[in-house]
């Protein structure tokens, strides 16, 4: 499904979060070919690349070689369906607590697809080749040997390396998640420490400023810039500070 949808005109993918990228129009679209493909607007699936490693290309050849009825379209889709997780909810605070559900999912997947290719990876073929060895060593007569084609990465490496990309992934979502929180803790620090109150309360220590220069520095006191030069000046000379002041009140 996900494959599908990347081949259609105006949808992108970012590498970085391993989610499509199209715009809204595009997502409509999409949601009408592909219904399942919604839960995925807002979550990642970092197991794409590695799938596709896994995936693409594997067939049978020679006498063993069957021909599916069902179209590639289908059996992608069919394949996709049985591996996609949980719907995400839209609440962010209820995505998190979901998180954990889904990272263990997703780690039961790669299971799977472990155990599917270790049956795989016994190739049907070689008891062919050893019934016909057999057969031309009576004969007296040694088959010829045919150029080895190159050894299909190994799935156990495969496994390992899409567990290596799926943990690195949940690396950078978890540190990304704790400097926005830092931020949004300093931010919040900030807006208090400079904020219109505590300037308003310096200023009414001020004997010497007029009732017509209180009212003009209200509108001073609108720039968190301001807000900031003001009470470090007061802290450190209450005369400068009404200097500065004045020098920033409209005429």
């Amino acid at each position: 499904m996900l494959k599908e949808a990347r081949k259609q005109s105006g949808v992108g993918w970012d590498d970085k979060r391993c989610m499509i990228e199209a715009d809204t129009d595009l997502w409509d679209n999409l949601t009408i070919s592909y219904p399942s493909i919604g839960k995925f607007k807002k979550k990642s699936f970092p197991l794409f690349d590695s799938l596709g490693e896994l995936y693409d290309g594997h067939t049978t050849e020679g006498t063993y070689s069957f021909t599916s009825i069902a179209q590639p379209s289908q059996i992608d889709e069919d394949f996709e369906d049985e591996i996609e997780v949980e719907e995400v909810k839209e609440s962010d605070d209820l995505e998190m607590m979901n998180q954990v559900q889904h990272d263990e999912d997703d780690l039961q997947i790669l299971d799977q697809m472990d155990v599917a290719h270790r049956k795989e990876d016994v190739n049907p073929s070689e008891e062919v080749g050893r019934t016909m060895a057999g057969t031309m060593a009576g004969s007296g007569k040694m088959p010829q040997k045919k150029p080895k084609k190159e050894k299909r990465k190994n799935s156990g490496d495969v496994i390992a390396g899409a567990l290596e990309k799926y943990i690195e992934l949940k690396k950078r979502q978890v540190d990304d998640e704790a400097t926005y929180l830092a931020n949004e803790k300093a931010d919040a620090t900030k807006l208090h420490e400079f904020s219109i109150t505590k300037c308003m309360d310096v200023l009414k220590k001020m004997e010497d400023v007029t009732r017509i220069e209180k009212i003009k520095a209200f509108n001073v006191f609108k720039d968190a810039a301001n807000r900031e030069i003001f009470i470090n000046a007061a802290d450190d000379d209450k005369d400068t500070a009404v200097m500065w002041l004045r020098s920033q009140m409209s005429p």
